[in-house]
């Protein structure tokens, strides 16, 4: 059943191709994401028969992964921006739990291209790659909007943070049991070229911090 679903159609005569995304490991199964249906199939090498379960995401999956410090998948996908006959679909955050029979899907304000995880797998930070307009699909968005999603009360929250003339390069976190002023607290250090942003992902409502790498011409 898995070899069929995941062939490349090409190969069969027929005028598209599949793209299947890399294979993510789990605890005790194997994960292929077929990008084409939006489809993954979770695959227990334990089954005698090696039947795969298949979990519907959405549609456009373009990134997967293991949850840190969990037997769960993460995908996300870019959605469809809809057309005359076919409806709008949001981007999504998905959290697939083999142990679940109900996957937790999280709607994303924008069609980002790249997830970070915190160490501990407590939060999950989503955001583009890129200044440029394919980078989202869209003519209209902001490259310095992210959104960050915290597992443990299933929310997700927009953080839109300060430019100083350029956009994300990636995102970084403080190590598990940080402290801050005596509490604990975990910081997504946002890289771009020439600053860093810190969030404190343990309180929303905190105004974000940009600090400046070079001095001022």
């Amino acid at each position: 059943v898995l070899p069929l679903a995941c062939r490349d159609d090409s190969e069969s005569g027929g005028t598209s191709s599949r793209r299947v995304l890399p294979i993510v490991a789990l605890d005790d199964s194997v994960a292929y994401v077929d990008g084409t249906s939006g489809l993954v199939f979770l695959l227990d090498p334990a089954d005698p028969v090696l039947r795969p379960r298949i979990v519907p995401t959405g549609k456009s999956p373009i990134a997967a992964e293991k949850r840190k410090g969990a037997n769960q998948l993460l995908v996300l996908t870019r959605g469809d921006q809809g057309s005359v006959s076919i409806a709008p679909e949001p981007a999504r955050l998905v959290l697939i739990d083999p142990a679940s029979a109900n996957p937790v899907s999280y709607d994303l304000p924008g069609r980002y291209d790249r997830l970070a995880q915190s160490d501990d797998g407590a939060f999950a930070v989503l955001h583009y790659a890129s200044a440029s307009s394919g980078a989202s699909g869209s003519m209209l968005y902001n490259p310095n909007d992210l959104a960050v999603v915290t597992f443990g009360s299933k929310t997700l929250k927009s953080r839109p943070i300060r430019s100083l003339g350029s956009v994300p390069t990636g995102v970084r976190f403080s190590p598990p049991g940080a402290t801050l002023f005596g509490l604990p607290r975990t910081l997504a250090v946002v890289l771009a070229e020439n600053y860093v942003t810190l969030l404190d992902l343990d309180r929303d409502d905190r105004t974000e911090i940009t600090v400046p790498l070079v001095p001022d011409a």
